[in-house]
């Protein structure tokens, strides 16, 4: 763990306290005993910064047992008050630190009638790379740009894309077609089931935001563009040429199939594909609770309640699918 507390007024140590009736290792932050000796009531609270929640206890010792110790970025608070339980804000002292170590998220979902799961494991350090990397740039309106953002440095997504490989072999035998639209659909329910949509203003604080892979996968979810991106790494990992598609206030995955076999859909949804450079892609819907298979896209419903086809918009401005170079 490392910090940058305010100076001099805050230490800390690794120790073991008794939690509960039961005796558990934690870290220790200790109020500097000359500051703490001018006050007889502290109200400490532990910020993640990552996730935006808190936890606050109020006690008469300039001491805070934390127990959890899990990876990420934090900020410690105490406010000092000279009577308990005293109205307004106190003395407040504070500092930021971080603890690095291995994340592990672990993936469980059904498909098609069978249960699969497996976990993968990361540094923390990781997902702060990419979680720190441009971001006075995400905002992003040259939408040519969005394919920059599937990126896979750390190798996670590779392990993603190798769990998902074997367990489709093992379901369907070791020479199961892995290049064709099948395996394709195996994919995109997995993003489906596995990931939640999470509005931008929520996990990132601005209203848009294009996420990079690791940060998708630390959070378990995102929006659109930011699951579609995530897709779509997936898929190149996997061994398939992908693109990020543009719709009208919507973004998808596009996956190229050679050999497509017309799945069945409803009145109110189509078959969306482009072909771009020769190669045909079809819509990947990435933020379905449900499975939905691979080329089905519902219609187009504008804020104003008219309806349309998202075809109607593919290669018209600045719709259509962008291919990962």
């Amino acid at each position: 763990m490392n910090g940058a507390f305010s100076e001099g007024i805050f230490s800390w140590d690794y120790t073991t306290h008794e939690f509960n009736g039961e005796e558990k290792e934690c870290v220790e932050f200790i109020l500097n005993e000359d500051v703490a000796s001018q006050y007889t009531y502290f109200v400490w609270t532990l910020y993640d910064n990552d996730s935006g929640t808190s936890s606050r206890v109020a006690k008469e010792e300039a001491v805070l047992y934390w127990s959890s110790c899990e990876p990420g970025d934090y900020t410690v608070k105490v406010a000092c008050y000279t009577t308990v339980n005293a109205n307004g804000s106190g003395t407040v002292y504070s500092g930021e630190f971080s603890v690095d170590g291995d994340i592990t998220t672990e993936y469980s979902w059904t498909y098609s009638g069978n249960s699969y799961e497996f976990s993968v494991t990361y540094d923390y350090g990781d997902y702060k790379y990419y979680a720190t990397l441009d971001t006075d740039s995400r905002a992003v309106t040259n939408y040519s740009l969005i394919t920059n953002f599937v990126t896979d440095s750390s190798g996670t997504v590779q392990e993603i894309a190798n769990n998902l490989i074997s367990l489709y072999q093992e379901k369907y035998g070791s020479n199961a077609d892995i290049t064709g639209q099948d395996f394709a659909n195996f994919i995109v329910a997995f993003v489906q089931y596995c990931y939640t949509y999470m509005y931008d203003s929520v996990t990132y604080g601005q209203d848009e935001y294009f996420a990079y892979p690791m940060e998708t996968i630390y959070q378990s979810g995102g929006d659109c563009e930011d699951t579609s991106i995530l897709a779509a790494a997936v898929y190149e990992a996997a061994g398939y040429d992908a693109a990020v598609g543009l719709l009208p206030g919507h973004a998808i995955v596009g996956v190229a199939l050679s050999d497509y076999d017309m799945p069945t859909y409803s009145n109110a949804q189509e078959i969306l594909s482009q072909t771009v450079d020769g190669e045909t892609y079809y819509a990947g819907e990435t933020t379905a609770t449900y499975f939905i298979a691979l080329g089905v896209m519902g219609y187009y419903s504008s804020e104003h309640g008219s309806y349309s086809w998202y075809s109607d918009y593919l290669g018209k401005g600045q719709y259509g699918f962008y291919p990962v170079e």
